[in-house]
């Protein structure tokens, strides 16, 4: 009797890859991961969102892109008229 085929994703966990069983669950995670435990399906997603957590904070934490004052000057060198509101 020949076995079922097996999808490439399946063959290992993507966490600690231990082979995973034909018999036993496979935990997903993210459509095509697959994880021999519960415990290594939750260490992948808190690993995860550390790792999205890290690149989110990098992005706010760049420096913003400096800021031209306005010197009444425009860019061909003539003045330009600057018109005040109070």
């Amino acid at each position: 009797m020949a076995s079922p085929p097996r999808f490439g994703f399946l063959r290992a966990c993507c966490f600690c890859k231990r082979e995973l069983s034909l018999h036993k669950d496979v935990y997903m995670y993210r459509g095509e991961q697959g994880f021999c435990s519960e415990e290594c399906r939750r260490r992948q997603i808190l690993q995860d969102e550390r790792s999205e957590l890290e690149a989110s904070t990098r992005e706010r934490s760049k420096p913003a892109p400096p800021h031209r004052a306005s010197t009444g000057v425009d860019d061909s060198g003539r003045r330009r008229r600057i018109s005040a509101v109070a």
